[in-house]
């Protein structure tokens, strides 16, 4: 499968305001596995940049809260979710995202 070259544009506020976003991003996909909120709507609520990521968080949240309560089920939960961001993407060559998690 082959597909248009994308165009990508750059976040308003520079690589600074892309970090905030990805971070808020990575906070509001952590409460919503930690059960910190029980819904993709009160994660959105809490992040100053919601707006930014909705459609992503929105796609994901039903599989997050399925996940959530699937290990809940197992007396498990997610304890942890923290990012590292060492640059926006640039295109292919560009900087990383990188995300890990723990389990217990």
């Amino acid at each position: 499968m082959t597909s248009e070259p994308v165009a990508t544009a750059a976040v308003p506020g520079g690589a600074a305001a892309y970090r905030e976003i990805v971070q808020q991003y990575a906070d509001a996909r952590s409460g919503l596995l930690r059960n910190i909120y029980p819904t993709v709507a009160a994660a959105l609520a809490a992040s100053s940049r919601g707006e930014s990521f909705q459609d992503l968080l929105g796609a994901q949240g039903a599989d997050l809260i399925k996940s959530r309560e699937a290990l809940a089920r197992h007396d498990s939960r997610y304890t942890e979710l923290g990012t590292f961001n060492s640059a926006p993407p640039r295109g292919r060559s560009g900087g990383a995202a990188v995300g890990r998690g723990s389990v217990k």
